[in-house]
């Protein structure tokens, strides 16, 4: 070992494999389980609320279009 720093456990999007990603039980799990860091998706709606969100659009929950161009309502 050559005295530098160890590699960061990076937690994407939380403990996502045991909690829904982006969650705030995805985050504490994470802490639970000594992550580094934990890596989110923010998004900003049109009417400028931030939201947590992996993908661009909501196609996954059955709207289209794109978060950027939704209000949050």
């Amino acid at each position: 070992m050559n005295g530098g720093p160890l590699p960061a456990i990076i937690a994407h999007r939380g403990y996502s494999a045991a909690y829904r990603e982006n969650s705030p039980a995805a985050w504490q799990g994470a802490i639970e389980a000594d992550a580094d860091v934990i890596e989110i998706d923010v998004r900003r709606s049109t009417d400028g609320i931030f939201v947590c969100c992996h993908d661009a659009d909501l196609k996954i929950a059955g709207y289209s279009g794109l978060i950027k161009h939704m209000t949050v309502a």
